[in-house]
């Protein structure tokens, strides 16, 4: 059912909110590594039918594999940093973002 769908993806969507404005306030505060910890953690277990997400959510899930990719730099990951930006062009290419 297309509103069950849409009422699932609005609730991860303010999860996912939440998360990055925590990650936010981990980085701020000086815990880095923190905040990478909790971006890597909900963006792995995230599972959702790529099909059915509107722009707002496509960009929240580029904007978090951004963020997490900048994190990652942060701590010297550089491998980990280029396979999220390449999970983000995988993203871009599946999810058509404009």
């Amino acid at each position: 059912d297309a509103s069950n769908i849409a009422g699932k993806t609005i609730g991860v969507g303010r999860s996912l909110k939440s998360v990055q404005r925590r990650s936010r306030n981990l980085e701020g505060s000086g815990d880095l590594k923190a905040a990478v910890q909790l971006l890597q953690k909900h963006l792995q277990d995230l599972t959702l039918n790529l099909n059915h997400l509107d722009d707002s959510f496509k960009n929240l899930l580029v904007e978090m594999h951004l963020q997490l990719a900048e994190g990652y730099v942060g701590l010297g990951r550089h491998v980990e940093a280029l396979s999220t930006l390449e999970q983000i062009w995988k993203l871009a290419k599946t999810l058509t973002i404009t």
